[in-house]
């Protein structure tokens, strides 16, 4: 079965996670291909559907045919164009559960792209000559055998053509220092950040007496 498996492991099982949607960038020359991008991911067990970025950076080799020569070529994507996973991430490992820390670490992205206006209409509408559309099998937890993996398509910017690439690469989580799991859901519960909630009464009137100088203690009258 593809792709690889721990032995004795004998199919995937659908997890808790699913992508939400994506983005990066792509440059080929030749046989080279170097990447960066995010894929953002949400796990149904989550009440407050927190998005969680799985940061990727990578080098590999491609494969294309195009009018541009020397092989130069490439794709670019932003998180709010059409993009979609074709089914829940699969979990590839003998666990009970898949967690967002299986997630982390090397992995291996197998993407194919096409553009040049050769496309279906809920992709690419207007026919543009340089957009284009991409499927990505992407592989988290190590180079051979995988934690997990899934499918995911979206539409990209990409010059005419058609392509592959096999990109190891390095996923970190959540960079930047961005809260997520528990913390951004207490977080989310105390501030009212994104989703409308009230402060609870007793903290609104914590925090207006820690706004508030105390008053200055007079002595007792005589």
């Amino acid at each position: 079965m593809w792709p690889p498996q721990p032995k004795g492991f004998a199919e995937g099982s659908p997890s808790t996670w699913s992508f939400v949607t994506s983005e990066g960038s792509e440059f080929d020359a030749t046989f080279v291909a170097t990447a960066k991008g995010s894929f953002y991911v949400v796990d149904s067990r989550d009440p407050d559907g927190i998005q969680h970025e799985l940061l990727f950076v990578g080098l590999g080799v491609t494969k294309g045919k195009g009018p541009i020569p020397f092989g130069i070529g490439g794709s670019f994507s932003t998180p709010d164009m059409w993009s979609a996973g074709l089914t829940k991430i699969l979990r590839l490992q003998a666990k009970p559960t898949l967690e967002l820390s299986d997630l982390g670490g090397v992995g291996v992205i197998y993407s194919g792209a096409i553009g040049g206006g050769f496309l279906p209409e809920l992709v690419n509408p207007d026919k543009g000559i340089l957009e284009g559309c991409g499927a990505e099998v992407v592989c988290f937890g190590g180079l051979v055998a995988f934690n997990a993996a899934g499918v995911i398509v979206s539409k990209q910017y990409t010059p005419p053509g058609v392509g592959g690439t096999i990109l190891p690469c390095i996923f970190t989580i959540d960079p930047g220092g961005k809260s997520g799991g528990a913390t951004a859901a207490v977080t989310a519960a105390l501030t009212g950040v994104g989703r409308g909630k009230q402060l609870p009464r007793q903290l609104k009137e914590h925090q207006k007496e820690l706004r508030e100088p105390s008053p200055i203690p007079r002595p007792p009258a005589t």
